[in-house]
């Protein structure tokens, strides 16, 4: 289902709302799906199905989070990182850890041991990136931490702009915008129930239903 569409169907559903409005709603509820980690809302770098490097520098605790390259339908689209979710290391390459202390979270992907380093996560806001604070002395690298962070969603300007949530989960969305409109104008928020009670978990379960540790992005569509 395209923005066009999705928008179109709504607009029946509730006349006279706007397209401004309901593309702003739309965009709410993407920022609510991509509140929490799962393949789709976690970048990962295509050529090594890692999240993306930080470079450090010694002496240097705190760094903001670069904006990623994230690809959707063969383009290439800008796109902040919201919330780091957590940093980790190759535990086999990594000589810092008496500066930095590992969580004893380890996992494996590929036959190599990866454990989070303890850092502290600060959100981005609307004028500024997302931070991490690290409890230790980084060193200078380039090749050491991982970052995996919560993707902020291609805001939704126009109805040309693709959604970033799998195809069987739109209806969501529509369930979402629709219950706004009425919670709005009426008082009547079923749909909106369905969306947190029903949607909501029935999308991260699904997402995360034996997924990796690290995961691909997931295809969206115009």
């Amino acid at each position: 289902m395209s923005v066009k569409y999705l928008v179109e169907e709504i607009n029946e559903k509730a006349p006279g709302f706007g397209t401004a409005k309901i593309l702003r709603k739309i965009n709410e509820c993407q920022n609510i799906i991509f509140s929490r980690p799962n393949p789709t809302t976690i970048h990962i770098v295509p050529t090594t199905g890692l999240p993306p490097l930080l470079t450090t520098t010694a002496g240097t605790f705190e760094y903001s989070i670069p904006d990623v390259s994230h690809v959707v339908n063969g383009t290439t689209y800008t796109l902040r990182i919201n919330k780091v979710t957590r940093v980790y290391v190759a535990v086999e390459t990594y000589y810092n850890q008496h500066e930095i202390p590992l969580m004893g979270d380890e996992f494996w992907q590929d036959d190599t041991r990866y454990e989070s380093v303890e850092a502290d996560s600060v959100p981005a806001t609307e004028t500024a990136k997302a931070k991490i604070i690290f409890k230790g002395d980084p060193d200078t690298t380039t090749d050491k931490y991982y970052i995996e962070g919560l993707i902020e969603p291609i805001q939704v300007t126009t109805t040309s702009i693709p959604l970033m949530i799998p195809r069987q989960f739109e209806r969501a969305i529509f369930d979402y915008v629709v219950g706004e409109i009425q919670d709005q104008g009426y008082g009547e928020d079923s749909r909106l129930d369905r969306f947190y009670e029903y949607w909501l978990p029935k999308i991260y379960n699904d997402l995360t239903d034996g997924a990796r540790s690290v995961t691909p992005n997931t295809p969206v569509r115009y």
